[in-house]
């Protein structure tokens, strides 16, 4: 009996005490090196968005939305990273107004572990006018191979800040040099 009571109480420890692990989702703002959340950017400018996932195992599916100001910015194009290379099946890529949905799922038998940040999809977008715009993830939903659904998620949203192409005053350097060639063409006319 002892040895039963054992058993169950290492058992429980085991579910309530093992660390759950926390899939990721994070969107790049600025392509390279780490995860920035942020941009600063001109109206008319284009850019590209990474959407990366970290932290998963037995990942088989995914589905997620991801919505914008639409006054601010439009989404031209979104690229599948290829998450499940020849298995994978493009479930949803639609773009409207304000909002990505995007969705594939995986043809293989067992889904794929990511402990690092892993490509996911480049969402390109235009700015159409001045302005603050978040880019965030909603409706996200991760599924194993079993088809159930992967949690806890953490998603780490970004942020877009546009401004005008104002009028670029000429600079003072361009006036010395101005006034340097005016002052070399009265020499040579004085010789």
């Amino acid at each position: 009996m002892n040895k039963f009571l054992s058993t169950a109480a290492l058992t429980l420890c085991c579910l309530f005490f093992y660390p759950a692990q926390a899939a990721t989702l994070s969107v790049d703002m600025v392509p390279g090196a780490g995860i920035d959340s942020s941009l600063a950017t001109t109206k008319g400018a284009n850019f590209a968005v990474n959407i990366f996932i970290n932290d998963v195992k037995d990942l088989a599916g995914f589905e997620l939305e991801l919505a914008f100001d639409n006054s601010v910015l439009a989404a031209t194009s979104i690229v599948s990273a290829g998450l499940f290379g020849a298995d994978t099946f493009l479930i949803s890529d639609a773009i409207s107004a304000g909002k990505i949905s995007f969705a594939e799922l995986s043809l293989a038998f067992s889904g794929n572990d990511y402990a690092s940040d892993t490509l996911l999809a480049t969402v390109s977008f235009k700015v159409l006018a001045a302005g603050v715009s978040q880019i965030d993830l909603l409706n996200v939903l991760l599924s194993d191979a079993n088809g159930d659904v992967i949690q806890p998620l953490t998603l780490h949203a970004g942020h877009v800040t546009a401004t005008d192409i104002g009028i670029v005053p000429l600079p003072g350097v361009a006036w010395l040099f101005g006034s340097g060639l005016l002052g070399l063409a009265r020499l040579a006319r004085k010789n």
